[in-house]
């Protein structure tokens, strides 16, 4: 019902901003978008977003303009614009001097706004990305302090592996175990936050896995185990008393 709307009230009068694109491949080679043969042109009247309507001119009479066969298009079909929800942005050249513009609806003074955000964007009248860069930051920083507490206070989901894994790499490689078999194990343990296992219970696993006892093992040759086990038994005899 809005786009029929719409296209009763600019049935006769269509303001808005003619633009130049290509879709080649090529966007950010500006030298392209000079050549006439290799751009295409259309004219942008209106934005319609979920529950909003952006109408784009080139000149502040055709804004003035548009926003009259707006606001009559409306009155049509029973619809009334409303000045409070209605705001207004003027984007002069870079080389032009900013003026607020002063635009009105049903007789009412409309808002100018700057910046103005839209649908998580923001638009500002230097049509520069700067504020655009500047709220997409704050917005990651925002989230990331929210899981300050969730997340980076909590030291049983990183430190585990920090002690074990790091400290362990030169024994691990003696003993023939895949690194890769032993990076899964440590995510495991981290996403389930596992508290570590006992002393005695991890002599006792590196017991079976030496003898070839510990279920769904491979047995480690007993000359290798001679060479890194013991080594591997200090490590882990020091970060378990410390932890």
């Amino acid at each position: 019902m809005f786009s029929a709307m719409l296209m009763n009230a600019y049935r006769n009068e269509r303001p808005g901003i003619r633009i130049a694109y290509i879709i080649d491949g090529h966007l950010f080679n500006s030298w392209r978008m000079q050549a006439a043969t290799r751009v295409s042109t259309t004219t942008v009247y209106d934005l319609l977003f979920a529950d909003d309507c952006a109408l784009n001119t080139v000149t502040e009479e055709d804004m003035q303009r548009g926003m009259n066969l707006f606001d009559a298009g409306c009155a049509n079909v029973g619809l009334t614009s409303s000045a409070a929800k209605t705001v207004v942005m003027r984007q002069p050249p870079p080389s032009a001097k900013y003026k607020a513009p002063q635009k009105n609806v049903s007789g009412a003074q409309i808002k100018n706004v700057e910046p103005f955000a839209n649908l998580g964007s923001t638009l500002s009248h230097n049509t520069r990305i700067d504020d655009e860069v500047a709220k997409r930051i704050s917005k990651a920083s925002q989230a990331f302090g929210q899981l300050q507490a969730s997340v980076w206070n909590l030291h049983s989901i990183h430190l585990h592996t920090k002690l074990i894994k790091d400290p362990l790499k030169k024994p691990l490689k003696q003993l023939q175990i895949n690194p890769a078999t032993w990076e899964d194990l440590a995510q495991d343990t981290n996403s389930d936050l596992d508290l570590p296992s006992s002393l005695p219970e991890t002599i006792r696993g590196v017991q079976q896995i030496s003898s070839g006892k510990a279920p769904g093992s491979d047995a480690i040759p007993p000359e290798v185990y001679k060479q890194g086990g013991p080594q591997l038994m200090t490590e882990l005899t020091t970060l378990l008393v410390e932890a």
